[in-house]
């Protein structure tokens, strides 16, 4: 069920995707700004240039440019046909093509062989999936001994998510209750769309870094460094436009307080160990 709800959802946003990760979008755009910075330092924290690379969830070929620019050689699997179809349409035709292959797939069963690529990004996609241990089971499968994966999840520890998760419960209930005496008195109810907020019937699950450590450890994989970033609380957006984005540009102060760690997303680079170091 969460599968088909997350394939919907993002063939649904894969019009608007692309544009919060390169568009020039109003200066209190935080979803933009949320997006952009982890580009950024995801593209930081890759290793090395060239070889096999492999994006899951690679949405409207966010990485791929830079990629190819590297020298590496891509395979970009997404979920979404959608998203497939304008990841196509955006890199065209010219001679750095020939080193891409877009797939419609899932991370659960990746249809590579074993120790295939020297690196795989998965951004934004391990808290929408339904079978975590088989997804990094799989990821491990193909990346080769020495490889590098990179992740990202919503963090669990962040103050923000956990006090934005609670209002947004309390909302829906009192959104239910709205509607329910609303419509029983004749009345219509309308809530304005926004396309890039998430559905509430697909799952986001929040991740302790922690425990994903261990997760990846059981998969062969070590994780060898995390990067916290975005400080903000998304239900003050509409209501202080761009103070999330300005509290996020003060992470340095966050770090001086020992406090980095609080951040609401964690990116983390992993490596899959060789086999002598897993039976070690």
């Amino acid at each position: 069920m969460q599968k088909g709800k997350v394939k919907d959802y993002f063939n649904y946003v894969s019009d608007d995707y692309l544009q919060v990760y390169t568009e020039t979008l109003p200066s209190d755009s935080i979803q933009a700004y949320i997006f952009q910075e982890r580009k950024k330092y995801i593209l930081n924290l890759l290793g090395k240039n060239g070889g096999r690379v492999l994006d899951v969830g690679c949405g409207p070929a966010i990485f791929i440019h830079e990629l190819l620019e590297r020298g590496c050689q891509v395979w970009g699997v997404d979920i979404s046909h959608k998203m497939i179809e304008h990841a196509k349409k955006i890199l065209g035709e010219n001679e750095l093509t020939a080193k891409v292959e877009f797939l419609v797939g899932d991370t659960e069963h990746l249809s590579f062989p074993n120790n295939f690529f020297d690196c795989v990004l998965c951004v934004g996609v391990l808290e929408y999936i339904d079978n975590e241990k088989k997804s990094l089971e799989e990821i491990s499968r193909v990346l080769k001994p020495g490889g590098e994966l990179i992740l990202t999840v919503p963090n669990i520890k962040s103050p923000f998510n956990k006090l934005d998760r609670s209002l947004m419960k309390l909302f829906r209930v009192c959104f239910h209750i709205y509607r329910y005496l609303s419509m029983s008195l004749g009345r219509e109810v309308y809530l304005p769309e926004k396309k890039l907020s998430l559905r509430t019937d697909v799952t986001n699950r929040l991740y302790s870094p922690r425990l994903l450590d261990q997760a990846l450890a059981r998969e062969g994989l070590q994780a060898v460094e995390k990067k916290y970033h975005i400080y903000r609380f998304a239900f003050l957006n509409p209501l202080i436009p761009g103070f999330g984005i300005w509290l996020s540009r003060k992470r340095n102060i966050f770090e001086k307080l020992r406090l980095e760690k609080t951040g609401v997303n964690c990116i983390i680079k992993a490596v899959k160990k060789y086999e002598s170091d897993q039976t070690s």
